[in-house]
């Protein structure tokens, strides 16, 4: 793949109205744990004035904003849709982005006496860009919004309950990290022989993982009760899952399917590629290695950060657990 090295770079930016051919660079954030990707673009230090008036005239917080870079020779993807988050007054000047801006700006006031999480998605989603919700239908008890917008309560329940909570377009899409399906994702390959950038990947083996998984079991006294599953070490990482399940049973085969998630033999790390294949985070990653070919296996991806600056573009990797 070296001649990756020889194709020309190309980006597009628009934000409102406007249309930047010419950047410094451009990073963009993708994470299964996030529900917003975030794009940070730094204009040069003296960009051209438009009809008398700088960029920063023209820009203002919830613009609508489209990225899109990638090679003259192969095409031109789009990498990023979203809103204006924050604007930097410095210089050069630095633009924020994230695709939840529309749901930090909304305000609602609930209360139920009993409620399914994918119920209080749908209420707290009116009125708002999101029209497809995809999510398990969980009973969450007694719940109550006070004065919280839709983003608030959307990262509120996402850390209590430990899903990996995505927005795409008008599509939110809510799984529980222990019950995560491969097949969804879309499956890329990255051979350590010709198409990866940076390796900073570490092989571990199973033994090496001090790793103890806790559920917590539904209690009609309301006392603390748990199932854990994995190593008894005091100094082991806890991964806890605030999934309240019914029985002991349930919370046993919980617990375990997201030990076997996080107790394998393979890698853990990242790893960058250049500007494609266009991996993105919750598609699965296929390692190949012709040199240790009993190290090939294939990981969810977490994170990905794509970069385009004038060291070229890349996207790095951060595994999740092998799949």
């Amino acid at each position: 793949m070296e001649q990756l090295a020889y194709l020309n770079m190309i980006a597009k930016v628009t934000i409102g109205k406007i249309y930047f051919d010419h950047i410094n660079e451009v990073e963009i954030t993708e994470s299964v744990t996030e529900l917003s990707d975030v794009a940070k673009i730094i204009l040069p230090r003296f960009y051209k004035q438009l009809d008398g008036k700088y960029p920063l005239d023209y820009i203002k917080a919830g613009d609508v904003v489209k990225i899109e870079f990638g090679y003259v020779e192969t095409g031109i993807n789009t990498e990023f849709e979203g809103y204006v988050r924050e604007i930097s007054a410095d210089i050069p000047l630095e633009i924020i982005c994230d695709q939840v801006y529309p749901i930090r700006q909304n305000n609602f006031v609930k209360s139920y006496g009993a409620v399914t999480l994918k119920n209080l998605l749908t209420d707290i989603t009116k009125g708002t860009f999101i029209k497809k919700i995809e999510s398990p239908d969980v009973n969450m008890g007694k719940y109550l919004v006070n004065n919280a917008s839709t983003y608030q309560v959307l990262d509120k329940v996402k850390e209590q309950f430990g899903f990996f909570g995505k927005i795409k377009g008008d599509l939110l899409s809510v799984g529980f990290a222990w019950d995560w399906r491969p097949g969804f994702t879309v499956k890329h390959t990255y051979d350590m022989q010709a198409n990866v950038k940076q390796n900073d990947l570490k092989y571990k083996s199973k033994d090496s993982f001090n790793v103890r998984v806790r559920v917590k079991i539904r209690n009609k006294k309301s006392k603390e009760a748990y199932i854990e599953v994995g190593s008894k070490d005091k100094d082991a990482t806890v991964h806890t899952i605030e999934y309240a399940a019914d029985t002991t049973k349930v919370a046993k085969e919980i617990a375990e399917a997201r030990l076997k998630k996080s107790v394998y033999t393979g890698y853990t790390g990242s790893i960058t590629g250049f500007g494609f294949p266009l991996t993105h985070a919750g598609d699965s990653l296929v390692i190949k290695d012709s040199r240790e070919p009993y190290r090939e296996g294939t990981y969810l991806i977490e994170k990905v950060t794509k970069t385009y600056n004038s060291s070229g573009i890349s996207r790095k990797n951060e595994l999740a657990f092998k799949i």
